[in-house]
């Protein structure tokens, strides 16, 4: 019998075969008529057809709650979150394949959710994250975060915490990391602010942000066939 795990192709894109994964659903069919399970009789005949629409819709479906104003739709291709595709109202666009998660989301700061997304997608194991049409609307994204109140009033000891919990970051370094780069620009460095940070300190921030989540790790652009 076809094994889904046999329909993860051996490779660093963990691309989804989908005739393997026909070829799943309609071992699946068989199974349950060999068992005596309960198919409705119609679809017994049409197991190739269903089966053929069923994983299409899996596999290809894209990301839900598309933002409008978005220059294009998001979505994962062929279901590996090493390709993501981005795909205009022409049915023009590219994908961006390999790189960091920062990087093909068009999200430098790793933002889970962002009223400027264009979708937020699922990874494994890390979970959902926010994916922007560009690295420009990342960037703002980023910034309108840390301006905002839920982080204007930290310190950057509390808004690191805040932003990159233990429980997935190595908090400590991140922080010591953020106040080694920053403290070159600003004496109290463990009292201050965000909002009284100068425009020119949250740049600094900021690309100390981008860089600790990867953003720098890229990958290969490519057009859509």
């Amino acid at each position: 019998m076809t094994t889904w795990n046999s329909c993860i192709k051996s490779n660093k894109d963990n691309l989804v075969s989908i005739n393997c994964v026909v070829a799943v659903c309609k071992d699946a069919f068989g199974h349950a008529i060999g068992q005596g399970g309960m198919i409705i009789p119609i679809l017994a005949g049409r197991a190739n057809e269903y089966c053929k629409t069923f994983v299409r819709e899996l596999v290809e479906t894209q990301a839900v709650a598309q933002n409008p104003e978005c220059i294009y739709s998001v979505n994962k291709k062929n279901g590996s979150q090493m390709r993501i595709q981005y795909k205009g109202s022409d049915d023009t666009g590219f994908i961006r394949r390999g790189g960091s998660l920062a990087w093909r989301f068009f999200n430098p700061g790793n933002l889970r959710r962002s009223d400027l997304q264009c979708t937020r997608l699922d990874t494994d194991p890390s979970g959902t994250f926010a994916v922007f049409d560009s690295y420009e609307t990342g960037r703002l994204a980023l910034r309108t975060l840390l301006r905002g109140n839920m982080y204007s009033n930290l310190t950057i000891e509390q808004a690191i915490a805040k932003y990159a919990p233990p429980t997935e970051n190595n908090t400590i370094n991140y922080i010591n990391n953020v106040k080694n780069t920053l403290k070159q620009h600003r004496s109290n460095i463990d009292t201050v602010k965000l909002h009284e940070l100068s425009d020119s300190e949250l740049v600094v921030l900021m690309d100390t942000i981008e860089r600790i989540e990867g953003w720098t790790m890229t990958g290969e652009v490519m057009p859509l066939n």
